[in-house]
């Protein structure tokens, strides 16, 4: 039987003798199983990233930009005559940055109400829609992805930067979320569940464009105004992801019946 050994000089020296380590006989070692596996670990985060871009979008004037302006207004035919819906999105490298390896299972814009005014005694809907078409802060308008020369008001526009957001085909998908404004709602926070869209912006199964923040129903009354990313209160994306740590492996104490005897001697 072949004999393993380690020997320190004057300290330590162990002689263990394997049985079992012909090719003829498997040792029972081939056939040796953890014991206890300790469950996988989640470790749990949550981070809040800024807007990257924001505006608002007017009906009554198309080709106005408002990229600079302070507030995010959100309106209906009713309220004002013209229907006015915010835009705001979050950098790519923002977010993949803030979820690394990590699997996402909340996320949540966050919007701040400065104003509000005319949601009836029981309050009405606003909506958060994914936009499906790339935008800039700078040039988009009730007409136009990127107005080139917004201070002329006419439309300035690349053919494929023309969108038609009261078409057949809006330029944002079917509502993600829908959240009930109230005339008491200014200094309070809504709150949209964008888990969906985010988790398929990381899977690359959507691009992300951000959101647009729409009433849920543009023909009532109803009018609020956000605070942009310039001002206090600015949009949050506020996501919570899960990491898995890898799990400990407990092995069982080594079977007796592989050493037939072993050897210990202490030096002085």
């Amino acid at each position: 039987m072949p004999t393993l050994s380690r020997s320190v000089p004057g300290v330590l020296l162990v002689a263990l003798t394997m049985i079992g380590c012909d090719d003829s006989s498997p040792t029972s070692l081939d056939t040796a199983t953890p014991s206890a596996v300790v469950a996988p670990a989640m470790q749990s985060a949550q981070s809040g990233l800024t807007a990257s871009g924001d505006t608002y979008l007017e009906e009554n004037r198309p080709h106005k930009t408002r990229g600079d302006d302070p507030r995010l207004r959100v309106k209906g035919k009713q309220a004002t005559g013209r229907v006015h819906r915010a835009l705001v999105r979050f950098s790519d490298a923002d977010l993949v940055q803030a979820v690394g390896a990590s699997t996402v299972t909340e996320a949540t814009l966050e919007v701040t109400v400065t104003a509000a005014q005319g949601w009836g005694s029981s309050g009405r809907f606003v909506s958060v829609h994914a936009m499906s078409v790339s935008w800039t802060e700078a040039g988009a308008t009730w007409a136009c992805a990127d107005d080139t020369d917004p201070e002329n008001d006419l439309l300035d526009c690349a053919l494929g930067d023309v969108w038609s957001m009261e078409g057949a085909q809006p330029p944002f998908d079917a509502a993600t979320d829908s959240v009930r404004v109230v005339n008491s709602a200014a200094g309070t926070t809504l709150e949209f569940d964008v888990t969906a869209d985010v988790q398929a912006f990381l899977a690359g199964s959507r691009v992300n464009h951000g959101w647009v923040i729409a009433k849920t129903d543009e023909t009532a009354n109803g009018d609020i105004d956000l605070a942009s990313r310039t001002e206090s209160g600015a949009p949050v994306l506020r996501i919570v992801t899960e990491t898995q740590e890898v799990p400990d492996v407990v092995p069982d104490s080594v079977p007796s019946e592989l050493f037939a005897d072993s050897v210990m001697a202490v030096g002085p």
